[in-house]
């Protein structure tokens, strides 16, 4: 029975789909290379049941990229689904085995690409690559399957090409490997013939010439029965003084026999490109070569191909969309020995570019609690984390050491959760300066637009009682245009945000995404409001005391220095109001019920006082009538609440969870 009767079914897909395998595929299609003598091989089955073997066990992930640049396992999408269950009538290893096997023998392994009324695929059916010939018409490549005659599109076909020398027609190996194997074979059939036809003596024994056929045979039978086969072995023979007995050496011809299957292995493993023992061969080897033979093994052999089956699948399943791909981790292949391993483990962690649970996770071990810091020796820490840190605490005790910025002695920040605070306010500050130039920009034109409204009413005569309220309303209007683009900017920014704060949290709890981007919605229209009630507070301020034949060269010099300062202005401060701002509301949705100021590294002496106030999430920081005293008589008055940092002009700080 054919494999095509065999797996002939219909199956009813999640979105009404009906896929009917049918006679895709036979099992004279699947064995057709049998026909050729190549499997005879012993070398050559090795190498290739070992190759196939490989791919067949070998880990694929589909990844995605988040906007921030890091990456994920995409397990839910149709693509990842297929790459865990590709082929109906198929479990995964033998799908990538069958592949494998096609992608040595023949230079190409092909599988046609199902998919559904949606354009989803969901299913690989491999095809026999000596059943498919590749056709361009029209400037545009398909694949025939010659049983049938169906022309398969190429966006429908899985293609992994191993050797080519055009990018579309295959080389199979095989043609080019057969008159190795035909030598290979002949020494076969010559060495069967020499042992089935040969002469193959264990020894002679020597008679006198009168001795007659009775007494021979008798000695024959002795010698055989008492000293042949394994059990008689190292025994004391005694003959009579008469006879001597001869071992038989073994002769020049079966040595050229073994120096031919020598030569055959080697030949095998240079047209794999793999190393010889791969193919079986006997290779006298130190430890060391044994384990350089294993990194060649991977380099040489396994990542080539790795890089053909990732790319053939990107351009098949993805498009070469630069946010999805695949990827086989070769990691396994590489772990080494336990002492190897724990080297290995020890730099990387020690260097600080993996934390304890990346290490768990490489050995198959659950994370543990803290286990996700990144930790740096003392005196080699990060830059954002040396401009603030200087870590010289152990159990409490803390050094006199200082540094000194300015005319300001700072005392060493000094706890390992410092550290921490301190790197993640690093982290969240670089993400929301990614995006300072873009709110500068539309600061930029939202001002233009702001200064023009004022011109126009400095044109039409309006006068100095009627100029602020009309402006406050042109504000306001021209704050409504621009608010959607303060949404898209700020969006980016919360995109971004958020893994770092869910990392910084750790609670394991899940957010609102709905609410959080109602949040930033709001946040980006107060922002674009905020800006404007910032210009009718400034003309007001200008124009306090002006005559009214001065107030257009007042209003003039004012939006000169508008332009000059306030863009900039406003971006840096919403670089750090929105991160922090954002940050807050990411604690409360996260469960996190208490946070505290983190000061930055060159905080004034009045955030300095604030550094460490503990309160509630979503509470005041500072609240209105508020003052804060630098311990030298200057005061810092709050005339407004504030929840978080910027506490002023030019302010840096932040916040982090609990205390």
């Amino acid at each position: 029975m054919g494999l095509g009767k065999l797996f002939t079914f219909k199956s009813k897909m999640s979105d009404e789909v009906t896929v009917s395998v049918g006679k895709t595929l036979g099992w004279s299609d699947l064995l057709s290379f049998d026909k050729d003598k190549a499997l005879e091989n012993s070398a050559f089955w090795i190498c290739l049941m070992n190759l196939a073997r490989t791919f067949g066990s070998l880990p694929i992930h589909a990844y995605g990229k988040n906007g921030d640049g890091s990456r994920k396992i995409d397990t839910t999408s149709p693509e990842a689904i297929l790459l865990r269950h590709p082929c109906p009538y198929m479990n995964p290893y033998a799908f990538r085995f069958c592949m494998s096997v096609n992608f040595e023998l023949y230079g190409v392994a092909y599988a046609k690409i199902v998919r559904s009324s949606l354009g989803k695929p969901i299913a690989l059916h491999p095809i026999a690559s000596t059943l498919v010939v590749p056709m361009v018409a029209d400037g545009k490549l398909s694949y025939q399957y010659t049983p049938s005659g169906e022309c398969i599109s190429k966006a429908d076909m899985l293609v992994i090409l191993n050797l080519t020398a055009n990018g579309i027609l295959p080389l199979s190996p095989l043609e080019y490997v057969k008159k190795d194997l035909a030598v290979a074979d002949s020494a076969k059939v010559m060495q069967n013939n020499w042992f089935s036809r040969g002469t193959m003596l264990g020894g002679i024994v020597k008679v006198p010439s009168n001795t007659n056929k009775t007494t021979k045979d008798e000695i024959r039978e002795q010698f055989q029965t008492g000293f042949g086969g394994s059990s008689n072995s190292f025994k004391t023979a005694v003959i009579p003084d008469n006879t001597s007995y001869e071992p038989v050496k073994i002769d020049s011809k079966t040595a050229e026999f073994q120096e031919a299957q020598k030569w055959t292995v080697a030949e095998v493993a240079r047209r794999f490109g793999v190393p010889e023992a791969f193919a079986g061969g006997s290779v006298k080897e130190t430890y060391a070569n044994a384990e350089q033979r294993g990194i060649d093994l991977v380099q040489y052999a396994i990542l080539p191909r790795s890089v053909a089956w990732q790319d053939a699948i990107n351009d098949a399943l993805f498009l070469h969309n630069p946010k999805r791909y695949v990827k086989i981790n070769l990691n396994g292949l590489m772990r080494g020995d336990a002492a190897t391993r724990s080297a290995y483990y020890h730099n990387a962690l020690m260097d600080g570019w993996m934390s304890a649970n990346d290490v768990r996770s490489l050995e198959d071990m659950d994370p543990i609690e803290h286990g996700d810091l990144y930790m740096v020796p003392m005196n080699y820490v990060p830059r954002s984390v040396a401009a603030t840190t200087n870590p010289y605490t152990y159990q409490g005790i803390t050094t006199t050491q200082e540094t000194r910025t300015g005319n300001i002695i700072r005392s060493p920040l000094v706890d390992a959760k410092r550290m921490e605070d301190v790197s993640f306010m690093a982290e969240r500050a670089a993400v929301s300066a990614s995006q300072r130039k873009a709110i500068e920009r539309l600061a930029r034109r939202q001002l233009a637009k702001e200064i023009k409204a004022l011109n126009e009413l400095i044109a039409s005569q309006t006068s100095s009682s009627d100029l602020l309220e009309q402006f406050r309303l042109a504000t306001e209007k021209i704050a409504r245009e621009f608010g959607d683009q303060y949404v898209e900017a700020f969006s980016v920014v919360a995109r971004k945000l958020q893994p770092i704060v869910q990392r910084q949290v750790r609670t394991g709890a899940s957010i609102d995404a709905d609410a959080f981007d109602r949040f930033v919605k709001s946040y980006a229209y107060a922002a674009s409001d905020r800006h404007a009630s910032s210009r009718v507070y400034a003309l007001s301020k200008d124009l306090e005391g002006i005559p009214d034949d001065q107030v257009s060269s007042k209003v003039e010099a004012s939006t000169q220095n508008w332009m000059a300062t306030v863009p900039n202005h406003e971006a840096a401060t919403e670089t750090n109001r929105s991160a922090n701002a954002m940050t807050v509301f990411l604690y409360g949705a996260l469960g996190v019920s208490v946070m505290h100021v983190v000061a930055s590294h060159d905080a004034c002496e009045f955030c300095r006082k604030l550094d460490g106030r503990v309160v509630e999430v979503n509470g005041y920081v500072l609240k209105a009538g508020e003052n804060v005293d630098d311990g030298e008589g200057n005061v810092m008055r709050i005339s407004k609440s504030k929840k978080h940092p910027p506490f002023h002009d030019g302010c840096e700080c932040s916040v982090a969870p609990g205390r």
